[in-house]
């Protein structure tokens, strides 16, 4: 047996009895413990949960389309062009107006609002001519309502739609990944628990193929057997030397993974992991299934906001024509208090009603907006009819994938029991001496290799339970 490889079977023993006195004082940690180091660590967990709360608080940014709006202006002014009716050349006016402004779902636009004025005239051509300064007071109310674009408020509608809807995809989106943060920590916790397991056998296995090595070594040296014996021993251990070596590395990196995960970036994990019976997988139950799962939910209102979106364009593309009228109550006088007075009386009535109407020239344009937006709303249904059909589909597979790894753990169970029924009435044949060391040895690396099996059948159910939970109501 050459140095090296003496020094890797050495260095491997040395190894798993490290992991064996390390997992016997350190602390269990459990399935849900670790997801909950998960959810407080992980950034990237963190960064979807706060972009999914933060995107549901803003859904309701369309409701401010239709909120009341408080609005103030006011204005100093000085005109030294020269008046011909008043034959001055200096005009000093000062104005102000506040109100309230709101926009109904049917598009019509209310407005109340209060306003101040005061003129004064100055610098007359004829310095005996004077013109007294007056104030104006006026409280006005103003409606105006649409009957062609935005007719009855469907443009308005589609833009509250349509803000509401991006951003209630946007929540359901980052919710899903949230989902898939947690299966795939899931997974990696499962991983780390069956590497472990890898490991140990995989310990034993070199060992007994080391024993298996010294045994026909042995008999070749006192001529008992022949040295192709003792060759096909020396491989077997490398062999296993190397697949240990690979169950090492694999542990090691399922460790960085388990670490990461929790917002860490050491490479050992201290803690001992759950291990599920073998007997209890084969009869786990297959989680309920939510109707539609956040992805789906996203897919729904991303079509809603294309849908919103393209009735929006529509709208652009329409003449635009209003109907408005407004009726203030004034009040001008040259002294304030009576001008403020008139501002609440109908002495001074100003009344006005009339018609606007534009209309967009480029019809060829706007007929190919029309059309690019209802491509984009069939393409949109198109995208959510798949959406579902991968979902059920995904689901189906999973369920089979759940069905195939339970038959397999329940073969590679009665396999391992076989292997092992063989190697204990083996052993019993040893005691008896009608059999030998090689064929012991020989029999339990066949019952090692049951039980890695058995251990990748284990895995295979996890893996598959945790990306079923993805379809569970609750996280």
């Amino acid at each position: 047996m050459t140095d090296a490889l003496r020094r890797s079977v050495t260095i491997g023993s040395i190894l798993f009895i490290q992991f064996q006195t390390l997992s016997a004082s350190a602390s269990a940690i459990a399935l849900s413990e670790y997801l909950n180091q998960v959810k407080e660590k992980h950034l990237g967990f963190q960064a979807s949960q706060t972009s999914s709360e933060g995107a549901q608080l803003r859904a309701s940014e369309g409701d401010l389309i239709l909120s009341p709006v408080f609005f103030v202006n006011g204005q100093m002014n000085r005109d030294k062009k020269l008046n011909f009716f008043l034959q001055n050349n200096q005009t000093d006016q000062n104005n102000a107006t506040a109100g309230f402004s709101k926009l109904t779902s049917f598009g019509t636009q209310a407005k109340v609002s209060y306003g101040y004025n005061y003129t004064e005239y100055s610098k007359f051509s004829d310095p005996r001519k004077k013109f007294p300064a007056f104030y104006q007071f006026q409280t006005t109310f103003e409606l105006s309502q649409s009957i062609w674009r935005n007719f009855f408020g469907s443009e308005t509608r589609a833009q509250r739609n349509q803000i509401e809807a991006q951003a209630t995809a946007s929540h359901y989106v980052e919710k899903y990944k949230t989902r898939l943060l947690l299966a795939e920590a899931e997974s990696t916790y499962w991983r780390l628990t069956f590497s472990r397991l890898t490991v140990q056998v995989q310990t034993e296995a070199l060992a007994r193929a080391k024993k298996m090595y010294d045994w026909n070594t042995g008999r070749a040296k006192l001529h008992l057997a022949d040295s192709a014996d003792a060759f096909q021993s020396e491989a077997l251990l490398k062999i296993k030397a190397l697949d240990l070596q690979n169950a090492q590395d694999e542990e090691r990196a399922a460790s960085r993974a388990f670490n990461l995960a929790r917002g860490f970036t050491e490479d050992l994990v201290s803690e001992d992991l759950e291990i599920v019976d073998a007997s209890v997988l084969s009869q786990v139950s297959i989680p309920n299934r939510v109707e539609k799962r956040e992805d789906i939910l996203a897919a729904e209102e991303q079509e809603r906001a294309t849908w919103a979106a393209a009735d929006l364009a529509k709208e652009r593309t329409l003449p635009s024509f209003d109907v408005f009228g407004s009726y203030s109550l004034n009040g001008q006088k040259t002294d304030q208090n009576d001008a403020f007075k008139g501002s609440f009386k109908n002495e001074q009535p100003t009344q006005a009603a009339g018609l606007k109407f534009s209309a967009p020239l480029d019809f060829w344009g706007t007929s190919d907006i029309r059309s690019g937006w209802q491509k984009e709303k069939i393409a949109a249904e198109f995208n959510l009819q798949r959406k579902r059909l991968e979902q059920d589909n995904e689901w189906t597979d999973l369920q089979q994938k759940m069905g195939e790894a339970r038959k397999r753990l329940q073969l590679c169970l009665a396999i391992e029991q076989v292997q092992n029924s063989k190697l204990t009435h083996e052993r019993d044949r040893f005691k008896r001496g009608r059999s030998t060391t090689f064929q012991i040895l020989q029999f339990e690396q066949d019952f090692s290799q049951a039980q890695l099996l058995r251990i990748r059948a284990q895995s295979d159910i996890l893996q598959v339970l945790a990306r079923m939970k993805t379809f569970q109501v609750n996280l």
